[in-house]
């Protein structure tokens, strides 16, 4: 059985943690690109507010719906239920609890400045215990949800996946074991929208290793598509990965890699594409990167750094890791390449093209994009930049033309960035401790 890793519980080791670390509620600083930026750019500094949260609960996963926010959380099953809680107040208690038990899942809606609890319903032993892994409001406002939970003998994960709305709440789709687990069973990735049907993605074990695997809903079950023999599907020669997705018109959109095997590893960005939530889809490498190997330690995309291993090097790997796409018109890719920030345009036509005009990024392997965004106020493309412990992270603005200005993000590790109420909303990571801040737009 291929062995699972920790669900995308981005916060497992802070599932408690919810009040306060001690820092200050200003991120102001100044960004300066390297002489070798392509455009102008230009930075300026700003204050977050960070956000009281339902008290005892750890916020997990964001989303906007139609009328305000969307807020996953994790409450440990011994905590006390409340309504609020003062942002930098101390819950030594709570913090322990979710750091020794298990927890159960909660969402939470945010209009007006209040929070209102929705039903959730578990239908197994695992999903009352899952810790959010992806939260998603579809065109129509329904949600689809997946959590995770770990448990048998080898302690992998138990995967749940809940669908409902913000009236009724949401309800867990209890599934054959075999749907998400078993033989061959591996990661949840994320969720995108193709044509308005909702699909899964993640990883499953084939012949030659870890495919992208798809799981389409058919009535209250979800359905794994054939990944072998297509381009999802992982060759001797070639591993392939998905880190995120998005709905493009009636398809939809995946963003990874591509490990080439021979004599050396190379690794290359790469975006997998569906006409049609039936698929087929095609892989596309990005351009600049085609020498770029991972554990490459610097110089510019495309450039070769030769002799890699595969282990791990101060450049990282190099990988498209999210996208934003405008039906009809165009997808924005972001992604690391030799340890730098890198964007791609992807036309419609399947023209794709590094984006000029941005302030130059070191981007570490332990850092990420958690999103890019558009069809935002006044930008073609918001992307939110993260790079590893208390460095924390950048919020970039992109016009149309490519000119590109920036504001420090919240400190720490930027997790999720949506727009919601007028507001940017981000949930960012400090010392294990996870918490919500926002910024108007």
């Amino acid at each position: 059985m291929a062995r699972t890793s920790a669900p995308r519980l981005r916060y497992a080791a802070a599932l408690g943690a919810v009040l306060g670390w001690g820092l200050g509620l200003t991120a102001c600083t100044t960004t300066t690109g390297d002489p070798g930026v392509l455009g102008p750019s230009s930075t300026t500094g700003t204050a977050w507010r960070r956000e009281a949260v339902p008290a005892g609960t750890a916020p997990v996963v964001l989303a906007a719906y139609r009328n305000g926010l969307l807020l996953g959380a994790a409450r440990p099953v011994d905590s006390t239920a409340a309504t609020s809680s003062p942002v930098g107040a101390a819950d030594d208690e709570i913090h322990r609890a979710g750091l020794a038990t298990a927890v159960r899942p909660e969402v939470y809606t945010h209009q007006g400045g209040r929070w209102s609890a929705l039903s959730v319903q578990a239908a197994s032993g695992y999903g009352a215990e899952a810790t959010w892994s992806t939260l998603h409001v579809s065109a129509d406002g329904s949600i689809v949800a997946v959590g995770g939970a770990r448990g048998g003998a080898h302690a992998n994960v138990r995967w749940s996946v809940w669908r409902g709305d913000v009236t009724s709440g949401l309800r867990e789709q209890p599934q054959e074991f075999t749907v998400f687990g078993g033989w061959g069973a591996g990661d949840q990735g994320g969720i995108v929208e193709a044509g308005g049907i909702p699909l899964l993605f993640g990883s499953w074990g084939g012949q030659a290793g870890l495919d992208i695997a798809v799981w389409r809903p058919d009535g209250d079950r979800w359905v794994r598509q054939p990944s072998e023999g297509t381009d999802m599907g992982s060759t001797a020669t070639r591993l392939v990965s998905a880190a995120g997705g998005t709905g493009w018109g009636p398809g939809a959109v995946l963003v990874g890699s591509v490990l080439h095997l021979g004599e050396s590893l190379r690794q290359t960005p790469a975006l997998f594409r569906s006409a049609s939530a039936d698929g087929p889809w095609t892989a596309l490498d990005l351009p600049g990167s085609a020498d770029a190997s991972p554990g490459s330690s610097g110089g510019s995309p495309g450039g070769s750094s030769g002799g890699s291993s595969g282990g791990a090097a101060s450049g990282g790997a190099n990988e498209a890791l999210s996208v934003g796409c405008l039906p009809q018109q165009d997808c924005v890719v972001a992604g690391r390449v030799a340890g730098r920030l890198v964007l791609w345009r992807v036309g419609i036509d399947g023209r794709t093209d590094p984006i000029p005009g941005l302030p130059s990024l070191a981007l570490p392997e332990r850092g990420g994009v958690p999103a890019v965004l558009r069809d935002t106020p006044g930008a073609d493309a918001v992307v939110l930049a993260t790079g590893s412990g208390r460095s924390g992270s950048v919020l970039l603005f992109g016009s149309a033309t490519d000119r590109w200005t920036s504001v420090m993000g919240p400190p720490g590790q930027a997790r999720a960035l949506v727009l919601a109420e007028g507001r940017w909303w981000a949930l960012s990571e400090v010392d294990g401790v996870v918490s919500l801040w926002s910024l108007p737009t």
